[in-house]
């Protein structure tokens, strides 16, 4: 009685109890007065294998010690190349060979990031004209001249270049919330205002036959992606897209079918993309409802592949539109998204709500490799 306490697994000092320190809880052979950091987890001991989970497996005080992050990505046990920086878990998977996200799978589909290009900052980005006497929360560009009246461009982000035109301005009776950039002339009129610091400028900020080529590359690359998820058009041309996947929901909708629809109903996995790649070279969308579950329109991108006549009529469209091919007549309504267009007239509103969605490009293509490069389940074919 009254002895030491010591590390051997007796009771030292006769109080009826060894020290719970001093026995092996978790079955791997080692107490915790003899070193082992976990007693509860049998895994975890002096000697153990470390391993890439966030542990320090061993014990020795470091965690996960497999090396240095040699190439600086932040990775280094769960790196599957420490020497290449673009390679890591959770990286943009490109049509390269590589298995750049380190999920074991090479070129697995997911082909390159997608985006809106220098068009993503606008609520109506045009390659040609842009005539017409409406209102337009976002900001506005067009590579050609730009006519409006009666109007207000840029009220929901105002600041900085608001209203741009590779070509003339003819503005009358309206307010620029932000900077108006003309490249040729400026017909302006008394009765226009320059408000949020804005002023009239002469200049070019943009170099819209780039950005055309771009887009319209985007929207091919866009178009040649498999469906994910079927489409379903009702007998009374309702039309249905209902998806599962978490990250982007990709579905085909002739244009045939959407210029007859009256509703389109969208239901997919709660805050995911949509991409809905429409075909058809004159499309119309008119008096037409849209009900959706799970997104909103900041997640919805319709594409139209091959469009190049565009009319929306009488209509709340919801999601933004990429038709970089397409002549857009619109009235009559409003566009809760952004517009890319090759050109545009009309009276309706297109609202400040820019696309938010994740997006992927073309598949990689299929080559003799022994690889399913463009990940449709087949090798080779």
């Amino acid at each position: 009685p009254g002895a030491t306490e010591v590390c051997n697994g007796i009771d030292d000092d006769c109080d009826g109890a060894v020290p719970v320190d001093e026995l092996d809880t978790d079955g791997d052979g080692v107490a915790a007065c003899e070193g082992d950091c976990d007693p509860a987890d049998g895994d975890v001991f002096p000697g153990a294998d470390e391993v890439c989970n966030g542990i320090d497996d061993d014990c020795d005080g470091d965690i996960d010690e497999d090396g240095d992050d040699l190439d600086g990505d932040g990775y280094s046990c769960d790196d599957c190349d420490d020497t290449d920086a673009t390679v890591y878990p959770g990286a943009p998977e490109d049509c390269d060979g590589v298995d750049d996200d380190c999920d074991g799978v090479i070129d697995n589909g997911a082909g390159s990031t997608a985006d809106l290009g220098v068009a993503a900052g606008y609520n109506v980005f045009v390659f040609g004209d842009l005539a017409a006497a409406y209102d337009i929360g976002g900001k506005a560009a067009a590579g050609g001249d730009v006519d409006l009246q009666y109007f207000s461009v840029g009220h929901q982000d105002p600041g900085g270049d608001a209203l741009v035109a590779g070509g003339d301005f003819n503005l009358d009776d309206g307010s620029v919330h932000g900077n108006g950039v003309y490249g040729g002339s400026a017909n302006v009129s008394g009765s226009v205002t320059f408000l949020a610091g804005g002023s009239l400028q002469a200049g070019s900020p943009i170099d819209f036959a780039a950005a055309e080529a771009a887009l319209q590359a985007t929207s091919t690359a866009l178009g040649s992606q498999a469906a994910t998820d079927a489409t379903v058009v009702q007998p009374w041309n309702g039309i249905d897209l209902e998806g599962f996947e978490p990250g982007l929901n990709v579905f085909h909708v002739n244009g045939a079918d959407l210029s007859a629809a009256v509703e389109i109903r969208l239901s997919v996995p709660a805050d995911s993309s949509v991409l809905v790649n429409v075909t058809g070279t004159s499309v119309t969308a008119a008096s037409m409802g849209f009900s959706y579950s799970g997104v909103d329109a900041t997640n919805v991108l319709f594409n139209f592949t091959q469009a190049t006549s565009l009319t929306l009529e009488a209509i709340g469209f919801q999601g933004s539109i990429l038709a970089p091919w397409a002549d857009v007549s619109f009235n009559n309504g409003n566009i809760d998204g952004q517009l890319i267009a090759a050109s545009l007239v009309g009276t309706g509103e297109p609202h400040w709500v820019p696309f938010d969605g994740g997006l992927t490009g073309a598949p990689c293509a299929e080559i003799c490799d022994g690889l399913d490069n463009d990940g449709d389940g087949d090798i080779d074919e």
